[in-house]
């Protein structure tokens, strides 16, 4: 498990991955070896030991900002006489919760 950790600590690193990815995968496979100790179903019990019990995961990141724009804002900009017509873009993403690559795609 530690090597796991460190091969999945060095994709972090190295730009392979990214951390929440990472976590993850960690989450999943921490999920599995403790159901190999304590499945429901007896016949998927395979050991006495959690191989993960103790062990630490791999490290954590920055969560990412996220883009809000308020009402009032919004109403600002959008009544603006000076807003060229790409300001349209910005009203579909704010009605539609369009991500940013998705609405590049629209044009």
């Amino acid at each position: 498990m530690e090597r796991l950790r460190d091969v999945l600590d060095a994709k972090i690193v190295e730009g392979k991955l990214a951390w929440t990815t990472v976590g993850s995968v960690w989450a999943l496979v921490t999920s599995m070896c403790a159901d190999m100790v304590t499945a429901k179903k007896r016949e998927f019990r395979t050991r006495d030991d959690n191989p993960c019990r103790d062990g630490k995961g791999p490290e954590g990141g920055i969560a990412k900002a996220k883009q809000y724009v308020y009402p009032s804002e919004f109403l600002t900009f959008s009544s603006s006489e000076k807003v060229p017509f790409a300001g349209a873009a910005l009203a579909v993403a704010i009605y539609t919760y369009t991500r940013d690559a998705e609405l590049r795609v629209l044009r």
